[in-house]
Parts: C-alpha cells; structure tokens; sequence
C-alpha cells in the first residue's frame, strides 16, 4: 500500500451512533429527534457497504502501467 489506510475497518454501528449522537469536536449532534435509530442504523449500513479502494499500483494511471 503506498499511503494509510484511512477508511480501515468498519466501525461497529454502537460506536458510530455514539459518535453521530455525542460527537466530540465541531459537528453537532444529530438526536433522535434529527436521525432516528434506523436511520442512522441505514447511514451505517451504507457507509459499511461501500467497496474498497483500489490500490494506486492497481491504477494503470497512477502507477505508470498500460
């Protein structure tokens, strides 16, 4: 890999509703009165499904391959 992972593994959905709910820094929190319970459970879902990124050496692009 030439860079950090910087998606790694998932986040468990318990984590990630804490973080959406009480966030630590600038974002404000999203309530259930904002996102409910299956909503936020449907974002995690949907970020979690994402497929990964390729390699940059699996680029022919950006690793000067044809």
């Amino acid at each position: 890999m030439s860079g950090p992972d910087l998606a790694g593994n998932p986040m468990p959905l318990d984590g990630f509703t804490t973080i959406v709910r009480h966030p630590v820094r600038l974002m404000p929190p999203f309530t259930d009165r904002v996102l409910s319970d299956t909503q936020v459970a449907d974002i995690h879902q949907f970020l979690t499904d994402q497929p990964k990124s390729r390699r940059a050496d699996d680029i022919p692009l950006l690793s000067g391959k044809k």
